[in-house]
């Protein structure tokens, strides 16, 4: 209650002394309930009676809303956090979503915490389950479709200095006292995600390098899950629509053109391609396409310039053509200057099956098309 109804003030108009005010209320508050829960936690795990709830989940929703969860936060110190999932993981998972979600909001509030300018990534990846794997409770990913899961999230701040990588997993310890001084928290958070870790199967750890960032990792072992039937009712119609989508890519390596081109293909999309801007423009004159995929850097004219002059001829047709950017670069202020020439979205190359896949899906359940 406190909580929200500080958040609500925080939204009406208030003087900037007054802004200051209730933003510290609101930071300490979150703070107090964090460390109440934190406590809650490790009272349960010393004494063994923490137990985790196993029940079937869908990774990529679970992943957007522990990001939605953070966004803000980050958004606060200018700072992006980007998803990066393996092409191998299955949509539905057997396992504790909300305990995996608790060691990642964990790990982002961390990166978040230490890190003033770059970016967080936050990544999942599937590696087979090994044979000295320690056994799970609660049955979690038992079974024929057991695998090990890795989730790591990477920041580029202030990194862990060095001899300290494995204290920082003991209960009420930090790095260093300065760390304390000047960044708050208690040390339970980490310790508490390393038990959390072991009783899903797996461990945890932190690879860094001080003044380099860090990346903070944890394993679980968990199951393939059977498909929702709504689900796969729901999967058919969207690959019913995506075959009457026509998309556009735009780029002038013919390496990736050919990639992007068999990659769409497959997927079950009509792909035309184009080696420059100006093909571009020549190509939707004659062909109305649902979406391009629009490499930034081409001769003649570039991404940038050509999806301008795509913008400014919309203004007479009224009819807006999406628009996904494709570059190499993953530069501070690129994504922003994409965006401002009018593109929809923005992919680093090289090209993620999954993470494309789920752009385009995002765009067409927004109705878009």
């Amino acid at each position: 209650g406190v909580i929200g109804m500080n958040r609500l003030l925080l939204d009406t108009a208030l003087s900037q002394e007054q802004h200051e005010y209730a933003l510290t209320v609101q930071h300490s508050a979150e703070a107090l309930l964090d460390l109440i829960n934190n406590i809650l936690d490790f009272s349960k795990i010393e004494a063994g009676k923490l137990e985790l709830e196993i029940i079937n989940f869908n990774l990529l929703r679970m992943l957007e809303n522990t990001v939605d969860l953070m966004a803000h936060k980050a958004y606060e110190k200018g700072l992006e956090i980007t998803v990066d999932l393996d092409d191998e993981l299955p949509n539905y998972l057997t396992g504790d979503p909300s305990r995996i979600r608790q060691i990642l909001i964990n790990f982002i509030s961390n990166a978040i915490k230490f890190t003033e300018v770059g970016e967080i990534v936050l990544r999942v990846e599937r590696f087979p389950l090994p044979a000295t794997a320690p056994s799970p409770h609660n049955g979690m990913g038992e079974g024929h479709a057991a695998f090990m899961a890795r989730f790591s999230v990477s920041d580029t701040g202030v990194g862990i200095p060095a001899g300290k990588e494995t204290m920082i997993f003991e209960h009420f310890t930090q790095a260093d006292s300065s760390t304390t001084r000047k960044y708050g928290g208690t040390g339970l958070g980490l310790a508490i995600s390393r038990q959390l870790a072991e009783l899903m199967g797996g461990g945890i750890g932190v690879d860094s390098r001080p003044g380099h960032g860090a990346t903070f990792w944890f394993t679980a072992c968990l199951t393939e899950a059977p498909v929702p039937p709504v689900e796969i009712e729901r999967a058919a119609q969207y690959h019913e629509n995506l075959r009457r989508l026509r998309i556009l890519v735009a780029e002038d390596n013919i390496v990736n053109q050919k990639f992007a081109q068999r990659l769409l293909e497959k997927s079950g999309f009509n792909v035309d391609v184009a080696a420059n801007g100006r093909e571009v423009l020549e190509a939707i004159e004659r062909i109305k396409y649902d979406l391009v995929l629009m490499d930034v850097q081409m001769p003649e004219m570039d991404g940038l310039e050509t999806t301008a002059r795509i913008r400014e001829r919309e203004k007479e047709s009224g009819r807006r053509l999406p628009v996904i950017a494709l570059t190499a670069n993953a530069v501070k202020g690129d994504r922003e200057r994409c965006l401002a020439a009018g593109m929809d979205e923005y992919i680093t190359k090289p090209i993620k099956r999954t993470h494309l896949l789920r752009v385009i899906q995002e765009l067409v359940e927004k109705a878009v098309f």
